[in-house]
Order: structure tokens, then C-alpha cells, then sequence
């Protein structure tokens, strides 16, 4: 346990041993009685011990910070790693892609043609954008009403034709499962598939990692 002394001036604790008052019936000091004992006061300084500690202890907080900047490195680089690199919006994104667009143009998509899911959340910190749907289908199918009121629906086709990107899967919320679909529009815009394999492949890693943050964030029915 550290301890901490406070005092003033060069930092001495000073403590003074005062006379206790006399009892009753006992006659205060004078002549021929016991003068009483004299005022006290002691000073403590740092002992070289204490010196010591606190030097050890300056040490170990050095080196522990020394070792939480290098843990938060390798953190990053496996990061990085794992996720790659996070794009920044392209200056020339095509009007319908960029976010405000998108995310009005798929809630007039849903409303206008009854596309039985529930948008959940729209994500636009990167491109492309990807909307979060809730569907009750447990088993994705191309044929699912969902997808096939969206592929049609004459708002979206208009937006961005028949290109859609799209990951489904299940999530537990409790003792019942809950479909969720990550749909875009297609980004073929974004990157030349046959021309440009580095970009492809960062373009799937970050696809691969948004996926993953939804899954793990995903808000259970009435949550």
C-alpha cells in the first residue's frame, strides 16, 4: 500500500503532543506541584525507503506504458490486417450512390412496393452504402417475396437496375433466431472486377468486416 503524507513547506508532517487539561479535583500546575510536560513536536521526513519505492514505482509505470504503446501497435497492424484499410468516398461517386441519395431512394424502394422487411439501419461510413434489413425468411432464397418485390420494384429499378449485392445469415436473440439481410446496390462503380484484383480483394476484406460488425451489433427484436 502506498501512503501519502501531506504537509507544508519542504513536505514534514507535524504533529503536536499537547498537555491533557487537568481532571477535577486535581490542582493546576504551581508551587510545590508537578509542572506539566513540555509540548512535543515531532517531525517526519521521507525516509530513504519511501524514496526508494516511489523511484521503483516510477520505473514499472515507464515501463508499463512503454508496453501498452507497442501492444496497441501490433493491435493495429493485425487490424489493418484483418480488415484492411477504410476507403474514402470516391469524389466522383455516381449521384444515386452517394449516401443521402440511397438511403432515399431504398425507403421510397420499401414503401412504394411493400417489401415485407424492417430496415433496420443504413450504413454509409464508407462506400458503398449497405442497409441492415430484418426479413422473417430463416433460409435466404432468390425466390423469397422480399427480394423478389425489391428486384421489381420499379423506384429501384429505376436507381440502380437489377445489381444488388447482398449477405444473409441468421442471428440468435435469445431462444429464437432472426434473419437479417447487408444489401447494396451493386458497386460494380466502385472497382473494375477483371482489371483491378487488388482492389477487389480489399473491396471483399472490408465487405467481409462490415458483415462481421453487424452480426456482432445486431439489435434482437424489441431490444
Amino acid at each position: 500500500m502506498r501512503k501519502v503524507l501531506l504537509g507544508a513547506g519542504l513536505g514534514a508532517v507535524v504533529g503536536a503532543f499537547l498537555p491533557r487539561p487537568p481532571a477535577p479535583g486535581i490542582t493546576p500546575a504551581g508551587e510545590g506541584s508537578t509542572p506539566p510536560a513540555r509540548t512535543q513536536v515531532i517531525r517526519h521526513g521521507a525516509s530513504a525507503a519511501g524514496a526508494c519505492d516511489d523511484e521503483t514505482v516510477h520505473e514499472e509505470l515507464v515501463a508499463l506504458r512503454a508496453l501498452a504503446s507497442l501492444l496497441e501497435a501490433q493491435v493495429a497492424d493485425l487490424e489493418h490486417e484483418l480488415y484492411g484499410e477504410v476507403p474514402a468516398w470516391p469524389a466522383d461517386t455516381p449521384p444515386a450512390h452517394q449516401p443521402a441519395a440511397f438511403r432515399e431512394n431504398l425507403a421510397e424502394a420499401l414503401d412504394a412496393c411493400d417489401v415485407p422487411v424492417d430496415l433496420v439501419d443504413v450504413r454509409c461510413a464508407e462506400p458503398p452504402c449497405y442497409a441492415l434489413l430484418r426479413r422473417d425468411e430463416l433460409n435466404f432464397s432468390d425466390s423469397d417475396p422480399w427480394i423478389v418485390a425489391l428486384r421489381d420494384c420499379a423506384p429501384w429499378q429505376a436507381a440502380y437496375g437489377d445489381g444488388l449485392s447482398l449477405a444473409t445469415d441468421t442471428v440468435r436473440c435469445g431462444d429464437r433466431a432472426e434473419g437479417f439481410t447487408m444489401l447494396s446496390a451493386s458497386p460494380d462503380w466502385l472497382v473494375d472486377w477483371e482489371d483491378e484484383p487488388e482492389r477487389a480483394a480489399a473491396l471483399a476484406q472490408r465487405f467481409d468486416a462490415r458483415l462481421r460488425e453487424a452480426r456482432d451489433g445486431w439489435p434482437c427484436r424489441g431490444e
